[in-house]
């Protein structure tokens, strides 16, 4: 892994042992290894028996060991939690000050001011400790230590606690980041590099003063080689480029753009660095049996236009696959001899691109497909049933127990899949990584349940794999015409289902269910599409003065126009907030409020503030508060002419992040909204953390109400509340007279629904402008 940063000369021992412990970090290959290095680096530098740091869990109250280093011959207390706790640090962590440390130099003295922190480290036999602060904003995050440094270095290792604490606090940052990117669309789940929106979202973000090296890589003849190797050849390919480009860029700098094509986008690499590491690489593609067309370049800054950049070699990558195919190019697959002379004579197998030292009783790779071909060509039943099987945080186990006993526990696996097999009269295979399949025959009694108990048994008597429970996805057919690819691919469908689940570990496969996700997937395809081709627009919904009946703001909703009619939100929506393309489309609305916004003004009409929705996974992707502010100062219009509402259940996610974005959205003028409220756990409690400009309650309140008199026992109590709290109330999903007059008894303030206006086309919202407006919420 390269480290993409230019390191200053040192100065003085203690600048050289900073930015040899920088440098070591910035070599790992991810930021948790990178955390390890700095660790390891500094705790040798200065002499120290144990470096570590425990981060606090987002809702925790403890703070937990993340990473730890020891000296030789000290043991090691990963798995002992430091019993530091929220309380005891509170104060040092809201004493407000970034650069204060915990230093101590004689832990023999605590006992006299603190015995509670004295007795977790007493009897550890320490005699001194230097604890630094990692932050988030002003929101403790996690500690940073080392346990008896060299006595005459104590002084020198507390003065540079700050940039190491800072240090720390980005990678773990990153780390976090790339966490949640996982979890919101941002990374490829075959091959983890990241996608296409997870690109822009990083480039935009960038500084424009950085180097930057790109790459644009095109897999000539992919569906050749899926024709002739399967398409589970074809995935394998694409795992073994992406960790081809992983050996010399990090992880945050290569991107699947499509199907088969690739991005490298490094930022702050020299020149001389990226175009060695290209080089590399080139010779490791020219090895594999198809043509991968290449286009690069560097750059002493990225600039303002990024998109020009990786345009620029997209081209230059297009014009070396259009000039291959001119000169006689042939895909694998082709029926001529020339594929020998085009490609290389080798292509990476399955045990190539994984593991090739372990000893497994059951066949691998592409022997198991065939061995499977054979084995149905002659059975007897009717009706087979093959599960595909995967193990639920198999790296996760890896990095606990040790890569020796990972590859314990995938032999085990193998060997309880293989005794199934031998009892069934099936067959078994491994097919890579955490990967295995057994095909068997059924009857109409099987209890896809008894499968995996069976399997878990037989790993319990040789591997100590408590919470790694098998993922199994199971497809019973009597129709063998479908070929065992597309019977495994269908296991593997149901498998994804229950990856990760604690709960629920077998799933079988359901044809209408994988055709309403075919169906999903292809409306998310149409969906990015209409993005790019200006489909998507808002309508405005008025929201009224429920004493005046004026109109005093609007809500932007956003309308899909899709080959001449609507497509519901509730059709796309979910789709692209689970998929992580909500944020390209959130971001297109909001520009567009502004914009017209901007128009009116400029029409001589009188502005009303609009809200605009923000999505949870939005404040994942950007910086929300700075990315608004830009935006109101581009369309030159005034913070207050934009509210942001942000749904009750975001909060509950990771409040303290949220917390900090409302903080400086209301700090820079704009007005905030707790959308839905009452969809929620937590809604009473949660109003007295945040602070927002109005509550809008969700519609379930009015569709439920019992409405008697003027009064309903539970919105009256919302209202009063939120008044106590200076939180003014607008009530959604109003449609009738009556329901309009007992809100007003009960002292709302606004009202939004049918009643007075549905969602309308801009222009007809225009006409309603020539209305005063009053106090906005």
């Amino acid at each position: 892994m390269l480290p993409y940063v230019m390191v200053p000369e040192p100065n003085d021992s203690n600048t050289k042992v900073l930015n040899d412990a920088f440098f070591a970090a910035m070599s790992a290959e991810n930021p948790r290894a990178a955390i390890q290095a700095l660790l390891a680096s500094l705790g040798k530098a200065y002499g120290t028996k144990r470096a570590y740091v425990y981060l606090l869990p987002p809702k925790g109250t403890e703070f937990l060991c993340a990473n730890e280093w020891c000296a030789p011959g000290i043991e090691p207390m990963s798995d002992v939690t430091h019993g530091l706790t929220m309380d005891m640090a509170s104060r040092w962590f809201g004493d407000g000050e970034p650069r204060s440390l915990l230093a101590i130099r004689k832990l023999d003295l605590v006992p006299s001011f603190n015995k509670d922190y004295a007795s977790l480290f007493g009897p550890r036999g320490m005699k001194s400790q230097i604890l630094g602060k990692l932050l988030r904003g002003n929101k403790p995050m996690g500690t940073l230590g080392f346990d008896d440094p060299d006595p005459n270095r104590f002084d020198e290792l507390c003065k540079l606690m700050y940039p190491i604490c800072a240090f720390a606090t980005s990678t773990v940052n990153t780390q976090n980041l790339l966490d949640r990117m996982r979890t919101v669309g941002l990374v490829d789940e075959l091959t983890r590099a990241g996608t296409r929106i997870g690109f822009y979202q990083k480039a935009e973000n960038l500084p424009a003063h950085l180097p930057v090296g790109v790459a644009y890589l095109d897999v000539a003849g992919l569906q050749g080689f899926n024709n002739v190797r399967s398409h589970k050849s074809g995935d394998e390919l694409l795992v073994g480029i992406r960790q081809i480009l992983a050996t010399e860029f990090q992880d945050d700098q290569v991107f699947r753009m499509s199907g088969d094509e690739f991005l490298v986008f490094a930022q702050g690499i020299p020149e001389i660095l990226f175009k060695s590491a290209m080089e590399r690489i080139k010779s490791k593609l020219d090895e594999l049996s198809v043509y991968v067309a290449l286009g690069m370049s560097w750059h002493s800054s990225i600039g303002d236009d990024y998109e020009a950049i990786v345009r620029q070699c997209w081209l230059a990558c297009s014009n070396a696959k259009h000039e291959w195919e001119r000169r006689g190019g042939k895909r694998l697959g082709d029926d001529t001899d020339d594929d020998k002379r085009l490609a290389s004579p080798h292509t990476p197998s399955s045990s190539e691109l994984f593991d090739t030292h372990l000893h497994l009783p059951c066949y691998e790779g592409e022997d198991f497909f065939n061995h499977l071909n054979v084995w149905l060509a002659h059975l007897e039943t009717k009706r087979v049933g093959l599960a595909a099987f995967d193990i639920n945080y198999f790296k996760l186990y890896n990095d606990i127990y040790g890569r020796e006993a990972g590859d314990m526990l995938l032999e085990t696996y193998a060997k309880a899949l293989q005794r199934l097999a031998t009892i069934s009269h099936g067959v078994a295979g491994y097919l890579g990584g955490d990967n295995f399949c057994i095909a068997f025959p059924v009857d109409d009694t099987l209890e896809p349940t008894r499968l995996v108990e069976k399997v878990e048994v037989q790993i319990s008597k040789h591997a100590v794999a408590e919470g790694f429970s098998p993922a199994i996805g199971l497809v019973l057919t009597n129709n063998f015409d479908l070929g065992t690819n597309v019977l495994y691919d269908r296991a593997l469908v149901a498998l994804n289902r229950v990856k990760g689940d604690y709960t629920n570990h077998v799933a079988l496969y359901d044809e209408q269910r994988r055709e309403r996700d075919r169906e999903n997937q292809l409306l998310l395809i149409e969906a990015q599409n209409a993005l790019s081709n200006g489909e998507f627009t808002f309508y405005l919904q008025p929201k009224v003065d429920i004493n005046s009946n004026k109109v005093v703001s609007a809500e932007a909703l956003v309308r899909w126009f899709h080959e001449g009619k609507i497509i519901s939100p509730a059709q796309f929506v979910g789709l692209m907030e689970k998929s992580g393309h909500i944020f390209a489309l959130d971001r297109h609305i909001w520009e567009s409020v502004c914009a017209w916004q901007r128009s009116i003004i400029n029409r001589g009409l009188k502005p009303v503030p609009v809200s605009v929705n923000v999505s949870r996974v939005d404040f994942y992707f950007d910086d929300l508060a700075t990315h608004f502010v830009n935006l109101v100062k581009r369309y030159g219009i005034e913070p207050r002419l934009l509210g942001i509402e942000i749904t009750e259940s975001a909060y509950s996610e990771d409040e303290n992040l949220i917390e900090g974005v409302i903080t400086k959205l209301r700090d820079a003028g704009f007005r905030v909204l707790m959308d839905d409220f009452g969809t929620g756990y937590s809604s009473l409690n949660m109003l007295r953390s945040v602070t927002i400009d109005a509550l809008k309650m969700d519609k379930g309140f009015i569709d439920h109400a019992n409405i008697q008199d003027g009064s309903d026992a539970i919105i009256e109590s919302v209202i009063r509340m939120a008044h106590r709290l200076g939180i003014p109330v607008i009530s959604e999903g109003v449609e009738t007279e009556e329901q309009c007059d007992s809100l007003r008894v009960m002292a709302c303030d606004y009202v939004q629904g049918y009643y007075f206006y549905r969602p309308m086309p801009i222009a007809e919202f225009e006409r309603l402008l020539t209305t005063d407006s009053k106090d906005q919420p």
